[in-house]
This record gives structure tokens, C-alpha cells and sequence, in this order.
């Protein structure tokens, strides 16, 4: 392995590495405790940054877009700790508003992965007493300005709806990042933040959580949609990185779009279980007994999703254009469950699209299928 030194945008020494002997670079300075991969496409080297022992400087890793995914060289820069926004997001303190579900899992994976959370306030003491006591050497704060007093970088992981009356009651420094993990809130909630010069972010990991004790790992192998500012905004992809997924970028108009689309994939999803399951009681002992026998087959469509894609994991009625069929289960849904007879007949409709796609719905059958579910939805 091979270092040239050279000068990156002033902030520090840099060197290019020559990565073709694909070893490890644990060992590039002896001042460092510990040496972590940032970006780097080289086997067996993990992600991250750290300080050296005296906490005097931060190794930086940076991988050129430019140079593509088989580049041969990448930017490690050798920062002076206490050197802006960036440095701090990687070793500096981080601080948390708000240690419900999202909040404690996302500073457990944080840390997991050696990010450092130094404070934590939220609406009860309970609940920030225990995610600091599980984090070790993170201090409790009664408010979120005494998070913001002691962190260079806070994230706000509080309810959509008072994302922006903590940002506004709380008073900011030029010189931090403010960053909320709402899937449908715009960056200007932050507005108070950004009008004192501090950078704002939004970094919204994809994800459901069903409880504060979820583990790590439940945020790993996931999309995280990011939108912030320069510099911020390449940290929180690397971030994103590190914590065992990918960055997906999000301009400030799609946000709704995409927030939408993770209910219906979540939220929807589960409800149409219910309403599935539910149709059991009137033939069955229970919609429990429902539930447990569909299971297996969502889990088994899931699968076939994620082998197959769309349009091949399409099955059923819709696929063969069997008229009968759908027609029978639009007349027994109107009967018996009438409320539930036109969600079926909806999302019907919505198939036909990728029935065709598929190549086994005839055009005569379609159009018959279509007719068939739109009158439908006329049935009162």
C-alpha cells in the first residue's frame, strides 16, 4: 500500500491511498488508536471515523464519486478535531430530542456502530433515563435546549407535529446540525435552526418500529431517505452507510410522495391483513385463526417479490382472466362483508395493469374483468 501526501481543500493532511492490494489500513497513522474504513470499497475493512488517542485529530475517509465503483484510490484526510460540522457529526457528540421507538433504536444502532450519543431529553424522564443508561456516559437534560447547549449535533426524533415547536423553543448555534426523522416533514419545520446559521437535515430511515426495545439490526439493510445541506448531506449518507444500509436522496417535493408510499407498503398493508383476516369470523371460529393461516402466504408472496419482481409474482383470477371467479367473490363480499367488497374491487382494478403485464390476460377477458369491477364499485 502506497501514501502520497497531499493538500484537501486546506482542511488538514490528506493522503491517496493506493487500495490495489486490497489488505487492510488499520495502520496508516500511529497516532491512531484505530483506523476505520469511510466509503471505501476494499474487502474486510469496516466503516467509520475515529479520533487518535488524544482526541487531537479525526481520520476521514472519502471515496470520489468521480472515480467510479473500481477506483483504486480514495482521500483519507487527517482533520484537526473541533474542525466543522463534519468532523463533529462523526466523533464530535451527538444529542437526542425525544427516546420513544425511533429515537432509542436509532441511538443504539448509532452507537453500535461508533458514533458517539452524549445527551438525551425527552417528554418523560423515564424514558431518557433509560435509553442514557443503556448507552453508557450519556447524560439525562431536562430540556431540549440543554441537549442543544452540549452537542454539536442533535437529531429530533420526536412526533411529526412537534418537530417544529422544539426546534423553535430551542435556541441554536451557528455552528451545530439540527436533524429531524420525519418521513413527511419538510426541511423548513427547521427554519429557527437554519435562521441562527446552524445546518439542517432530514434523515428518515425506512423503516417500522413497534417498540423502543427493537434491536440494532432492525435498521440495517435498509433505505434511508436523506435531504440537507453540502456538506451535511454527504455525512448523513455516510451515516446511512455505516449503519448497514444505503442512502436514498429526496428533494423537498417528493417527501409526501415517498412518506405515502411507505404506508401503503406498511400501515395499508397490515390493515388489509386485518380486513382479510377479519372475513374468517364469518365462516371460521375466529379472524385469529385467519390470521394464522394467511401468514405463511404473505410471507411466501413477500419472497416471491423479492426473487421474482413484478410482474411474474402476480398469481391468481386476475392473472388467468377468470370472470367467474372474481365475479363469485364480488357477489359473496357484497353479501357478507359489503365494506370490505370494495377495497377487493379497488385494488382489483389496480391489478389488471400488472395481470397484463404478466401475458396471460387475454384483451377480451380484461375488458370483461374491468366492466365486471367497475359496476361493482357502484353497488350499494
Amino acid at each position: 500500500m502506497f501514501f502520497t501526501p497531499t493538500n484537501y481543500r486546506g482542511s488538514g493532511l490528506a493522503l491517496v491511498v493506493d487500495t490495489v492490494c486490497r489488505g487492510s489500513i488499520m495502520n496508516v497513522s500511529p497516532t491512531c488508536a484505530r483506523v476505520v474504513n469511510r466509503r471505501l470499497a476494499v474487502p474486510n475493512v469496516s466503516r467509520g471515523d475515529q479520533h487518535d488517542r488524544d482526541g487531537k485529530y479525526a481520520l476521514h475517509f472519502l471515496w470520489p464519486r468521480a472515480f467510479g465503483a473500481r477506483a483504486s484510490k480514495a482521500f483519507v484526510v487527517l482533520y484537526p478535531c473541533g474542525f466543522g460540522i463534519m468532523n463533529s457529526l462523526l466523533s464530535g457528540g451527538i444529542g437526542f430530542v425525544g427516546a420513544g421507538a425511533l429515537g432509542s433504536t436509532l441511538a443504539r444502532a448509532m452507537q453500535h456502530v461508533g458514533y458517539r450519543i452524549t445527551a438525551v431529553a425527552s417528554r418523560t424522564n423515564a424514558s431518557s433515563e433509560r435509553l442514557a443508561k443503556e448507552l453508557g456516559n450519556c447524560k439525562v437534560m431536562q430540556t431540549s435546549q440543554g441537549v442543544a447547549d452540549n452537542c454539536d449535533v442533535v437529531f429530533l426524533t420526536v412526533p411529526d407535529a412537534s418537530i417544529k415547536a422544539v426546534a423553535t423553543d430551542t435556541h441554536w448555534r451557528s455552528s451545530q446540525a439540527v436533524v429531524h426523522c420525519s418521513g413527511a416533514s419538510p426541511l423548513t419545520v427547521l427554519v429557527s435552526a437554519k435562521d441562527t446559521g446552524a445546518l439542517v437535515g432530514a434523515f428518515h430511515p425506512l423503516q417500522t418500529f413497534g417498540g423502543r426495545d427493537a434491536t440494532p439490526d432492525v435498521l440495517r439493510d435498509i433505505a434511508y431517505a436523506v435531504e440537507a445541506e453540502s456538506t451535511l448531506h454527504e455525512e448523513l449518507e455516510t451515516m446511512a452507510t455505516d449503519l448497514g444500509g444505503w442512502p436514498i436522496a429526496l428533494a423537498a417535493e417528493d417527501r409526501v410522495m415517498y412518506h405515502a408510499s411507505a404506508i401503503a407498503a406498511c400501515g395499508l398493508l397490515a390493515t388489509l391483513m386485518k380486513l382479510s383476516a377479519d372475513l374468517w369470523s364469518d365462516f371460521s371460529e375466529s379472524s385469529d385463526e385467519g390470521l394464522r393461516a394467511l401468514l405463511p402466504l404473505v410471507r411466501s408472496t413477500l419472497d416471491g417479490i423479492e426473487q421474482r419482481g413484478f410482474p411474474n409474482v402476480l398469481t391468481g383470477p386476475m392473472v388467468r382472466g377468470d370472470v367467474a371467479t372474481v365475479a363469485s367473490h364480488i357477489e359473496a363480499l357484497a353479501a357478507r362483508a359489503p365494506a370490505f367488497q370494495s377495497v377487493y374491487s379497488h385494488l382489483a382494478l389496480a391489478s389488471l395493469p400488472i395481470a397484463k403485464a404478466k401475458g396471460g390476460l387475454g384483451a377480451h377477458e380484461e375488458e370483461q374483468l374491468r366492466e365486471l369491477l367497475t359496476d361493482s364499485l357502484k353497488i350499494k
